[in-house]
């Protein structure tokens, strides 16, 4: 603390009350005491430099001088900077930590669906895709997902195409070749019936009469086989016109009514009133209902039951042929569609179901088979309503 005679009347040691040292630059007090803002400078006193600072104190005229070595003002600085360093290097390392976290969790579903997506290039449409995330990586899943589905759907279709394609080219050709065979067959068989015909009119014993009567009845069978298999081998050409399946139906169970009530069987015809004419081939269709009624009324026994019945399901008729007789394995209804199949030996030719099938599948329908050996069978026949 300096007076206006520039004497030191006040020091933290008394000594430098007592016997100030003179100022190094004396002429500051002047620039202090005019300055409104404290003034700075530097003193060198005892071989090391002060930093001072003075203000004027106007009401009294003294003049306050703070100064402090500089090895200490930056001794300070300096451990202040190590403060400021260690502190900002941990910033930055649970910055770093963090951020590596952050990326982390945001590459590990970006590999988890590289590699769930490998799946799909090796083939595997079944494989999906599962990355437990909500933003937009979990919507590429689900899109991955979702394409795989469509894509599986897609081939699947395309194979059953051409599963198709190649089985309506073989029975061309197999229609093509089946025609000349049965042609010659036909001018045999009828070669047989004259000649048939022409053995009745003599005289013959017990034993010719029982040969003609075989030749009569595996003649019939002969001409049957060939009516079935040319049906099959030959894709049915259509004459669709809006018709009430019912009557068809109907028809086909008046035609079969006498074998039903000769073996005691109730046989039913129960239509919906509200299904509606769908384009079909009155003629094809009512040969499918046949053929279906006559099988059932054959695995029935005396006293059993068949039932037809028709309903409309999301925009598909369904008409359902259930008969109450000793149904089928698991092997059989499998292979109950298939050509020349049969469990009835030489009464059946194997080709009934095949051609039902055939005509269901040119009116761009189904038909399916649900049987357990002692619970009867029912085939179910699906038809599009437009």
């Amino acid at each position: 603390l300096i007076d206006p005679s520039a004497r030191t009347i006040g020091h933290p040691e008394i000594d430098n009350v007592v016997k100030a040292p003179p100022l190094d630059k004396p002429e500051i007090l002047k620039e202090v005491r005019t300055s409104p803002e404290p003034v700075e400078w530097f003193e060198h006193r005892n071989g090391k430099t002060f930093f001072c600072l003075g203000a004027h104190i106007t009401g009294l005229n003294w003049v306050v001088v703070l100064s402090q070595a500089t090895n200490e003002i930056y001794a300070q600085l300096y451990n202040n900077l190590g403060w400021a360093a260690a502190i900002s290097l941990a910033v930055c390392l649970a910055a770093v930590m963090l951020g590596g976290f952050q990326v982390r969790r945001f590459v590990r579903p970006i590999h988890t669906l590289h590699s769930e997506v490998g799946q799909f290039a090796k083939g595997d449409l079944d494989h999906r895709v599962r990355v437990e995330t909500a933003d937009e990586l979990g919507e590429l899943a689900e899109g991955f997902n979702e394409m795989a589905g469509a894509l599986k759907d897609h081939i699947h279709r395309e194979v059953e195409t051409a599963k198709e394609l190649v089985q309506a080219k073989n029975l061309a050709t197999l229609g093509t070749a089946s025609s000349k065979v049965t042609h010659e067959v036909g001018n045999l068989l009828n070669n047989v019936g004259m000649a048939v015909a022409a053995l009745q009119s003599e005289s013959l014993g017990e034993r010719g009469k029982t040969s003609i009567a075989v030749l009569e009845r595996e003649s019939d069978r002969v001409r049957r086989f060939i009516g079935d298999f040319l049906q099959f081998a030959k894709k049915p050409e259509l004459n669709t016109v809006p018709t009430a399946l019912d009557f068809i139906a109907r028809e086909a169970a008046a035609m079969s009514q006498p074998e039903a009530d000769r073996k005691r069987i109730r046989l039913t015809v129960e239509w919906l009133p509200d299904i509606p004419k769908i384009p079909v081939d009155a003629r094809l269709m009512y040969q499918v209902f046949v053929n279906l009624i006559k099988n059932g009324l054959e695995a029935v026994a005396d006293g059993g039951s068949l039932a037809v019945t028709g309903e409309v399901i999301d925009q598909r008729l369904r008409g359902t042929v259930a008969d109450t007789g000793v149904g089928m394995d698991p092997d059989t209804v499998d292979r109950v569609f298939e050509p020349f199949f049969t469990t009835k030996g030489k009464k059946g030719t194997g080709l009934g179901l095949s051609v039902v099938r055939t005509v269901v599948e040119a009116h761009r329908g189904s038909i399916a088979c649900a049987s357990q050996r002692g619970e009867g069978t029912k085939f179910i026949i699906d038809l599009p309503v437009r």
